[in-house]
């Protein structure tokens, strides 16, 4: 019995051990982030990766030019970077291939750059971070939670004449690549498609919001009018004089109004 307890809990660490490397590989990630390390650098390398293998799917895998499937590539360059080279007069199947790709990286290189100039270098290192830290934080969290499903099923593989630990292993490596995929796809693809605010922008945002609020109170008070304040408390004021008690019923059935229609006032 203690050598079976021994096995279960041998093989518990050893798939903890997996996972506990994977937490440490994001955790440096996001210790740089918070440490304010440059990230700039990270964000370009991985948009000018994701170029690369858009031209090999795209252009380079195909044997002619006359193959080459343009119109997905430039899609996929409106994906990832909001730029069809298109509006630029680029036409891609006109260009040699080595040619193409340093044009179209200079070309978004400069864009990036161009955000970093509206805003600054400082305000855009924090927009880095933030991004980057939002995408690993919720990219772990779903990983952790296909990991927690692959292990509820791995013992399964054993019927297989597999090892459950070997085939956990595998299968954990390769979803933690997909992560970190998606994790670098999306920070690229995002700051990319950034329109950052500018100091001006956000004084023309305020000045909006303020004659918004202004005309709302405008509105309010206009709607006020005719409302009578009565010790703190609104009142609507009486239109039609109130009838005494003694005095003849309006209605005209000759009665005292206590006696008609004000008896269902007591």
């Amino acid at each position: 019995m203690e050598q079976r307890n021994f096995e279960t809990r041998k093989h518990l660490i050893e798939y903890d051990d997996v996972n506990n490397k994977q937490r440490q590989e994001i955790y440096a990630l996001r210790r740089d982030l918070l440490a304010g390390k440059e990230q700039k650098e990270y964000v370009l390398d991985r948009a000018r990766e994701i170029l690369e293998v858009l031209k090999d799917d795209y252009l380079a895998s195909k044997k002619d030019v006359s193959e080459w499937e343009v119109d997905p590539f430039r899609q996929q360059l409106q994906y990832f970077f909001g730029y069809d080279p298109a509006k630029d007069g680029i036409e891609i199947g006109k260009r040699p291939l080595d040619g193409l790709t340093d044009h179209l990286w200079g070309t978004l290189e400069g864009r990036y750059q161009e955000k970093e100039t509206v805003v600054g270098a400082d305000l855009m290192r924090q927009y880095e971070r933030h991004i980057l830290l939002q995408i690993i934080d919720h990219a772990w969290k779903d990983h952790l939670l296909a990991m927690d499903h692959l292990k509820d099923g791995i013992g399964l593989r054993a019927y297989g004449q597999k090892d459950p630990l070997v085939e956990y292993k595998r299968e954990s490596f390769d979803m933690f690549g997909l992560m970190k995929e998606r994790i670098e796809n999306d920070a690229v693809r995002f700051l990319f498609l950034l329109d950052p605010m500018t100091d001006e922008d956000r004084r023309r945002e305020e000045e909006k919001r303020r004659r918004e609020q202004e005309a709302v109170f405008r509105a309010a008070s206009q709607s006020a009018a005719g409302v009578t304040a009565r010790g703190g408390v609104a009142t609507v004021a009486r239109k039609v004089a109130k009838v005494g008690r003694n005095e003849l019923c309006p209605c005209g059935s000759g009665k005292k109004y206590k006696k008609c229609h004000g008896a269902n006032e007591d």
